[in-house]
């Protein structure tokens, strides 16, 4: 059985160590719960990930309350093209999604129902950190910054210190600090995080 390590909280310092179909469905049910909340007006944000000496994979995941409650999964792997689930449909619009205090845009034609994004998981953590089958992928260009925030240089509100420069001056990162989200405000500590910059290419 693989252990995966799972981030969600803000200010997380260790991950979450997450194995079972229990251990998958707690998680995806507090986010759940938290994203149906009325003081969340944005999407939440998991990560789950599996290391080891033969490689690596990634699992970037999101809920959103909306008339039906919906989400996105992401992959990433050695080797691999990473992808974002996709439900077809042509005209995407921005859709606001939190990971950890800070605010990513996702493609609403990204978004799938809420049953597909609990398999996807599933799918994920009984495999061993393959990529699912049961979704329907959209090949993304992505140019992903995972950083390990440590105070006392931590997080500012805007970005995280990496090689000098902050990530918001990445050009289209489009992140940043949800001020008004008051679950996500404050307690920027040790995190890890994911900065995807995608550009959404072919189906398959």
């Amino acid at each position: 059985m693989v252990t995966f390590d799972a981030w969600f909280d803000p200010g997380q310092r260790e991950p979450l160590a997450v194995s079972t179909p229990t251990e998958v469905d707690e998680l995806l049910d507090r986010m759940v719960a938290e994203a149906e909340s009325p003081e969340v007006e944005v999407g939440l944000v998991a990560l789950i990930d599996h290391r080891d000496e033969d490689g690596w994979s990634i699992l970037q995941f999101g809920v959103r309350a909306a008339a039906t409650t919906c989400g996105f999964v992401g992959y990433a792997g050695k080797d691999e093209t990473s992808v974002i689930s996709t439900s077809g449909g042509t005209s995407p619009e921005p859709v606001a999604y939190d990971y950890q205090s800070h605010e990513r845009e996702v493609p609403s034609n990204a978004e799938i129902s809420m049953v597909d994004v609990r398999q996807a998981v599933h799918d994920y953590v009984a495999s061993g950190g393959v990529r699912p089958t049961g979704v329907r992928w959209r090949e993304v260009f992505t140019c992903c910054v995972i950083a390990l925030c440590i105070p006392p240089t931590g997080c500012g509100s805007r970005g995280v210190p990496v090689g000098g420069k902050l990530l918001e001056s990445v050009p289209g990162a489009g992140v940043g600090y949800s001020a008004g989200d008051e679950r996500r405000r404050s307690n920027f500590g040790s995190a890890l995080w994911i900065l995807c910059v995608v550009s959404w290419s072919r189906h398959y």
